[in-house]
């Protein structure tokens, strides 16, 4: 990890004794939720961990799999619902909406399940309530990149839906008979994380490929925008395929895969 910060920043530790923290999520009132992979989810509150769970879900960790994702609902203060990203199965991810029923437990729905994976590569995970009140997800292409150009399947996809799981109906892709698709944009190879800066614009973190021709990528991306795996990876020709958009930002020198994302305005 990077210990020099630019000027103004600190690091600071919140939390110890984690095993695995994967995702963090915010509520409105300050508290902090960490996601451990094995399916724990921790609090912290004015800087303590908590010593008992928000929730324990069960979750298969072989590989790359596991508790994902976390965000939580813009109306937390009144509804309460976090959200989670998990692999559940050697087949099978679910967004599982969690709420905590006033000290009688916390109450879980699966609001989409049957999501792709094999179960240990490219499973995606990021997850994020957007400005718009819409829920969206990202899965990657699960280790067969050919599926991330097509739209029977949500892998190498981001993903939109409402807060209960149905598809909106402003969404930029339909079926064949005129519904409207959860795809919001495609053409990834694994979109492990992404962010909303506060205008609403969405950047994506796609962890590339190995080899002479990989790159790691950060996306602005828009509805219905194909950002190019498997075609291209990093920046493409635009002569080649003009309907492919380029990454806002490609590099492969540093190494180093995009795990973690946050759009931070400074305050003049």
């Amino acid at each position: 990890a990077q210990e020099s910060v630019p000027e103004g920043f600190v690091i600071e530790t919140v939390a110890t004794g984690l095993s695995e923290p994967i995702a963090l999520a915010f509520t409105p009132d300050g508290e902090l939720l960490i996601g451990q992979r094995g399916g724990t989810i921790r609090v912290v509150v004015d800087d303590a961990l908590l010593p008992e769970p928000f929730a324990e879900l069960e979750v298969l960790t072989l590989g790359e799999g596991g508790l994902l994702g976390l965000a939580v609902a813009n109306d937390f203060a009144t509804n309460r619902f976090v959200y989670a990203f998990a692999t559940v199965s050697d087949d099978e991810q679910q967004i599982i909406r969690l709420r905590d029923a006033d000290g009688v437990g916390v109450e879980r729905t699966v609001i989409r399940g049957g999501l792709p994976t094999t179960g240990s590569v490219h499973n995606g995970g990021g997850l994020r309530m957007g400005p718009d009140g819409m829920l969206y997800f990202a899965i990657g292409d699960t280790g067969d990149p050919e599926l991330s150009q097509q739209m029977h399947t949500f892998a190498g996809k981001v993903c939109r839906i409402t807060p209960d799981g149905e598809v909106p109906t402003d969404n930029p892709f339909t079926t064949p008979t005129g519904a409207p698709r959860a795809v919001y944009a495609l053409g990834f190879r694994n979109p492990f994380r992404f962010c909303f800066d506060p205008a609403g614009r969405l950047f994506v973190g796609d962890v590339g490929s190995s080899g002479d021709t990989r790159r790691e990528e950060i996306n602005d991306v828009m509805a219905g925008g194909n950002y190019g795996w498997p075609l291209v990876e990093g920046f493409g020709d635009p002569t080649t395929d003009p309907a492919l958009r380029d990454p806002l930002i490609a590099y492969v020198e540093e190494g180093s895969s995009i795990a973690g994302c946050t759009a931070y305005h400074a305050v003049s």
